[in-house]
Order: structure tokens, then C-alpha cells, then sequence
């Protein structure tokens, strides 16, 4: 009865060896291809020598990308979170930040005419990020099939986050059927689709809480470098306004990431080394996200942090006299900052000032309030003209009340009131599911958090609800249901906090196995046993020797 165990063992043993063996000489094999298509370029077509580090960067990535996700899926994840926090998903020009040259996210026929000048690739409209999402799946899926283990866990908010997603494709069916055209219905439905997809990969594939922290590495990572190229531009410019910002509209959110994510892990006691380096970069991602100047990221923020507190101090009673006191000092901070700060100027009164702009607003914030209170009637009465069905995806709105101020390409495509975007494009049916949406987060997932054995994984999950909901409140004012970056980012958290029942009934039960195997152990073997063995596993390994 022992030697086969002994076996197997030893065959598992070998056959990772030999995967990691065939690994290390593929990387070694692309990195001498891609040294070859170097020296290539330059001896051959000198004209193009200053394109070939990009290209051959390019390639080794390409070729390599997609080995490393087979031999572990759980990169893909980290993988698409890194560049999420950290790459854009459509080029600027003069724009002061190094990372904005990194085409993760645009389209192929995008790097074409940016890089090759050249519009032969116009109609591919398939980008980097896709390519890791699809490689995720494909990988996991056929690993898992192999095993015989192939199931698709759907996760706590699974069933109206799948119904929003049906209708949201009606309505992009909808749109292309009404004369919207292809390209704006592309736009609009990919970070939707991103969130989807982020979602079950977490679910599916972060099975453990080990996983689940290499995830907030690569979070805490990227965005603690953008918020050092942020610092560094609003040093070099501190008078810049809030129209030019010192990053992208959506780094002010995805800043708050590590702010909420600090307090958190800080209540839960959570890595030491992650909630240091989260605690590191505090000042530079507040930095950022008050130079910037977006009153919505603030907002949500503000929004965000008691009602995450709060639910702590509901799931962890040993904590409540900490949190007490945390919420006590922040509003004593708060009623001293708000009045010495009401009618300051510069960065470091748009706190207070974006509180009063609901109340008294500057010049600067009237005209931003006017724009976006045409923008809403004007979406309202584009919802009323087919209030059942839908607009529909990828046509312009109907502009009855002039909007001054913005003249993009996307103008009357994405307006900034995402909620209200959502409401037009796909009617009635579309919004009931996606307040449905939000209301299972909001209350399955205390709910089911309350009952996880673990209180690390109680505090991952009510971050995710915390990053959740920053989403929704600044997706009301600032777009955040179409960009990229903000909606991989929190399917990815949200698909965690789905996800977290199940890896805490998985830890239960390796803690349970872990207690049987002492309880219940086998007999040790003698020495001649074992030397036995030694020798078979020895043989067997020199005849399958590769």
C-alpha cells in the first residue's frame, strides 16, 4: 500500500522539475531571439535602429507573456492588475507622464499609427490586455479540464451581475441596429465586459488567501509608482489647475485605492510589509489626488471610508474601541481643516472646497455644475425617447440644452454622469439590474462576510465593497463605467469578495486535514523500508530521465 504513494510522489515531484527545466530554456531561447532581432535591425536597417529595443521588448514580452500565464494562470490576474494601475488606454500628446508610451491597452490599429505610422492596421481593434484576459482563461480553463476538476464558481453577486451584462449586450445590439456605430459601441461595452471577466477570473482563479495578497501587491505596486510621477509633475507644476490635472481623471481614483487600503489592513493587522509600503506611499497618492483635482475621487473617498469603518466595527467587536477612536480623531480633524479651509485656495483646500461646492460653488465649479446639469437633461430626454428599450449603445445623445466646454470625439458618447448613461443606454430594464447589481454588494456581501472564520479575509472583503463603492459614486460624476483601468481594477476586488466564502471554507478544511494527519498518522517506516523506497523512486527517475 506504500509504494504507490511513494511513486506518485516522486512523479509529481519530477514532472514539475522537468516543466520548470523547459520554462527557464524557452525564456532563455525568446531572450536570444529577441538579442538576434536586435542586432538584425541594426546591421540590416539602420534607418529603423532606434525602433529596435522597443521591438524586440515587444516580441520577448509577446512570446513570453503567455508561457508564464500557462505555467501559472494566477499571473494573468497579477498581470492585467499591475498594468491596469499603471498603463492608459488611449495616448495624450505632451503628456508628462513615461508610462502613457506603454500600449497595453490600445488597439492594435492604434499602435500602428502611432508607432509605424501607418493605417494598414485601422480595422484590428484587439489590444494587450485582451490578449492577457483571453490567455487567463484559456490557460486556467484547459489546466483545469485536464485535472478533471473544471467548475465555474459563480460567486455571491453572480446572478444580477449577469443579467445587467445580458442587457447591456441587447443594447449594444440595439445601438448597432438604430444606426450607432461600431467603434462608439466598442468603447462603451469593453470595460463593462472588462469588469465581467475581471470578476469570475477572480472568483475562479484566486483560490487562496496567499493569491488574494500577491493581487494587492501588484495593486499597491503600480499605483505607488503612478503616485511618484504624479508627485513629481505637481512639484514641477504646482500652480497646475484641475482641467490640466497632474495624471489622468481616473488615477484620482484609483489613488484612493491605497489610502482605503492603508486604513483597512491597518484595523485588520493585516502583512506587515504590504500595510508599510501602502503606509509609505499615503502622502504621495494624497498628493496626487489633490493636485489632480477632481472633487468626485474626493467625494468618494469621504463616502467610502466610514461606511467600510463601520463595518468593521460590526464584524470585528475587538475592534470597535480603535475604530471608535480612528472616527473620532478624523472628525475632530475634519470640523478644525473645514472652516481654516473653506475659503482657502490651492491644492490643499479642494476637500473643504468640494464639500462647499454643493453649497456655494467658485466660478471654476458653477461652470463644471452647469455643464454637467445640461448633460443630464439632455440625457433625460434622450431616455425618455424609447425609456423600455433603450437608446442603445454607440449614437450620440440628443443635445436639446447646450454644453460648453468639451469638444472630444466622445462628447455627446460618454457623458460624465455615468448613472444616468447607464439609464439611457439601456432603459428601464437595464438600471432596475444594475441598482439590483449594487444592493447585492452592498447587502449579500456583509452578509455572507459575517459568517467567514477568518477576520483577514472579513477585511479584504469589506475593502473590496469600500472600492466598490467609490467606483459607483465617482462613476456618477466623472465616468468610471467605460474606462479600462477602473473597472478591471475593482471586478478584480469585487470577484475577491465574492470569492471569499469559499476560501475560508477551503482554509477550514486544510486546517481540519492538517489536524486528522496528526491525529491519524501512518506508521514510520524502518529503515530498511525507507532505503527501499529510496532506491525505486532513484530508478524510476533515471528511466524517465528526458
Amino acid at each position: 500500500m506504500r509504494r504507490p504513494i511513494v511513486e506518485s510522489v516522486q512523479e509529481f515531484t519530477l514532472r514539475r522539475d522537468i516543466r520548470s527545466d523547459w520554462i527557464v530554456l524557452l525564456f532563455l531561447g525568446l531572450l536570444i531571439v529577441a538579442f538576434g532581432i536586435y542586432v538584425v535591425i541594426g546591421i540590416f536597417v539602420p534607418d529603423k535602429a532606434h525602433m529596435a529595443p522597443i521591438l524586440s521588448l515587444v516580441l520577448f514580452l509577446v512570446l513570453a507573456i503567455p508561457i508564464a500565464i500557462w505555467h501559472n494562470p494566477k499571473i494573468g490576474v497579477y498581470l492585467l492588475i499591475f498594468c491596469a494601475c499603471v498603463f492608459v488606454q488611449s495616448p495624450k500628446e505632451e503628456e508628462p507622464d513615461p508610462f502613457t508610451v506603454v500600449p497595453v491597452f490600445w488597439n492594435v490599429s492604434t499602435i500602428g499609427y502611432n508607432y509605424l505610422n501607418t493605417q494598414a492596421l485601422g480595422s484590428i481593434q484587439f489590444n494587450m490586455g485582451e490578449a492577457i484576459i483571453v490567455a487567463t482563461l484559456v490557460s486556467w480553463g484547459i489546466q483545469e479540464i485536464m485535472r478533471s476538476k473544471l467548475k465555474i464558481r459563480k460567486g455571491l453577486f453572480f446572478p444580477w451581475l449577469t443579467a445587467y451584462m445580458i442587457i447591456a449586450m441587447l443594447g449594444g445590439v440595439n445601438g448597432m441596429a438604430t444606426g450607432g456605430d461600431h467603434t462608439f459601441v466598442l468603447w462603451e461595452l469593453r470595460a463593462q465586459v472588462y469588469f465581467y471577466l475581471a470578476y469570475l477570473m477572480a472568483t475562479n482563479i484566486l483560490t487562496d488567501r496567499a493569491s488574494v495578497m500577491k493581487v494587492l501587491w501588484a495593486m499597491t505596486i503600480g499605483i505607488a509608482l503612478k503616485s511618484v510621477v504624479g508627485t513629481r509633475n505637481f512639484i514641477a507644476n504646482p500652480n497646475v489647475t484641475a482641467d490640466e490635472g497632474v495624471l489622468r481623471h481616473e488615477d484620482s481614483l484609483v489613488m484612493n485605492m491605497v489610502v482605503l487600503g492603508a486604513l483597512l489592513l491597518g484595523i485588520g493587522k493585516m502583512d506587515v510589509k504590504l500595510r508599510r509600503t501602502m503606509l509609505l506611499f499615503v502622502p504621495t497618492c494624497i498628493t496626487t489626488v489633490l493636485a489632480n483635482g477632481r472633487r468626485a475621487s474626493i467625494a468618494a473617498l469621504l463616502l467610502a471610508m466610514p461606511i467600510t469603518m463601520v463595518m468593521c466595527a460590526v464584524m470585528m467587536k475587538e475592534k470597535r474601541k480603535q475604530l471608535i477612536t480612528i472616527m473620532g480623531v478624523l472628525g475632530f480633524v475634519m470640523a478644525i481643516y473645514t472652516p481654516i479651509a473653506w475659503n482657502g485656495k490651492g491644492v490643499w483646500a479642494l476637500p473643504a472646497r468640494a464639500i462647499r461646492s454643493q453649497f456655494d460653488p467658485s466660478d471654476r465649479d458653477a461652470s463644471s455644475d452647469y455643464y454637467r446639469l445640461a448633460e443630464t437633461a439632455n440625457l433625460k430626454y434622450t431616455r425618455d425617447l424609447n425609456p423600455w428599450i433603450g437608446y442603445g449603445y454607440g449614437k450620440e445623445y440628443i443635445t436639446i440644452w447646450e454644453q460648453y466646454g468639451r469638444t472630444d470625439v466622445f462628447a455627446r458618447i460618454l457623458p460624465h454622469n455615468g448613472i444616468m448613461w447607464i439609464w439611457m443606454r439601456l432603459g428601464h430594464p437595464g438600471f432596475f439590474c444594475f441598482w439590483m447589481f449594487f444592493a447585492s454588494v452592498m447587502i449579500w456581501g456583509p452578509q455572507k462576510l459575517k459568517s467567514v472564520r477568518d477576520p483577514k479575509l472579513q477585511v479584504l472583503g469589506i475593502f473590496a465593497i469600500g472600492a466598490f463603492l467609490m467606483l459607483v459614486m465617482y462613476g456618477k460624476y466623472d465616468l468610471a463605467f467605460a474606462n479600462y483601468r477602473a473597472m478591471i481594477l475593482v471586478g478584480t476586488l469585487l470577484g475577491i469578495c465574492a470569492a471569499t466564502p469559499h476560501i475560508d471554507d477551503l482554509q477550514e478544511q486544510k486546517r481540519i486535514d492538517d489536524i486528522e494527519a496528526l491525529t491519524f498518522r501512518t506508521p514510520v517506516e524502518t529503515p530498511e523500508e525507507v532505503s527501499r523506497h529510496d532506491e525505486e523512486a532513484e530508478e524510476w527517475r533515471n528511466r524517465t530521465q528526458w
